[in-house]
C-alpha cells in the first residue's frame, strides 16, 4: 500500500507530492567520498562541497529514494560539475547495455556533482538523458549566462513505494532573476517500464 501523498505548492502540473525527509548536502548513505582526488587535473567546484555553499538542496522522500533538488544557479557553476562515478548504483539502475545512465538531478553543466547518490538516479539515456533533458538544462545555463542567476527545481516521480524503483516521471522548473519561466516540463522515463517488465519477468 503506498503512503498517502502529502499535497505541496503547486508544481505546473496540479499535482501532489509525497512526504519527504529533507537532507542538506551528501547523506551518509550517498557515497560521497570528501577525500577523493582532482578529476581531469583541476579539482572541480562542487568537489569539496556539493551544496555549494547551500544553493543546492537534495531531498529523499520517506523511502530513502532521490527525490528533490532546488537550486540557485549563478555562473560560477558552470561546467564545475563532475561525471557520474561508476562505483554508485542508484536504485532500480541496469546499467548502459539497457540503455540506462546515471543522471544527474543537477547537470554536471551546472555544476552538479556524480560523486554523490543524492544527485543520481537511473535515467533512460537516448532519448531521455540526452537529448530531452540536456537540451533544457542548456536553457538554463544560457539564461543564466544572460541574467546572471536562476532557480532551478527537479522532482522525480515515482509509482510505488519500493525502495528500489526507478522514477516514472522527471518535473523539470527553472525561472530566471526575473521570474520568468525558463522550463516548466514533465519527461516520460522510459527505465521505469523496463523496471516493471523486469518485474514481470518479461525482462532478463
Amino acid at each position: 500500500m503506498m503512503t498517502p501523498p502529502t499535497p505541496l505548492a503547486p508544481s505546473g502540473r496540479g499535482g501532489t507530492r509525497q512526504p519527504v525527509d529533507r537532507t542538506y548536502g551528501a547523506s551518509a548513505a550517498g557515497g560521497t567520498d570528501a577525500g577523493a582526488g582532482p578529476r581531469h587535473g583541476a579539482r572541480a567546484g562542487c568537489e569539496a562541497d556539493p551544496t555549494w555553499g547551500g544553493r543546492v538542496t537534495f531531498t529523499r522522500d520517506a523511502h530513502g529514494r532521490p527525490y528533490e533538488m532546488s537550486a540557485t544557479i549563478t555562473r560560477d557553476m558552470f561546467d564545475e560539475g563532475t561525471e557520474a562515478r561508476g562505483s554508485l548504483r542508484p536504485p532500480g539502475f541496469l546499467g548502459g547495455d539497457y540503455n540506462q545512465a546515471r543522471g544527474h538531478l543537477l547537470a554536471r553543466m551546472l555544476g552538479g556533482s556524480g560523486d554523490t547518490l543524492d544527485n543520481l538516479f537511473a535515467i533512460t539515456q537516448n532519448p531521455t538523458n540526452t537529448q530531452d533533458m540536456r537540451d533544457w538544462e542548456q536553457a538554463i545555463y544560457n539564461s543564466v549566462k544572460k541574467h546572471g542567476h536562476a532557480t532551478y527545481n527537479v522532482y522525480l516521480e515515482y509509482s510505488d513505494d519500493k525502495k528500489d524503483s526507478v522514477p516514472k516521471y522527471i518535473q523539470l522548473e527553472a525561472y530566471d532573476r526575473h521570474g520568468k519561466v525558463i522550463v516548466d516540463t514533465m519527461l516520460d522515463n522510459p527505465a521505469w517500464n523496463q523496471q516493471q517488465r523486469r518485474r514481470q519477468g518479461l525482462l532478463p
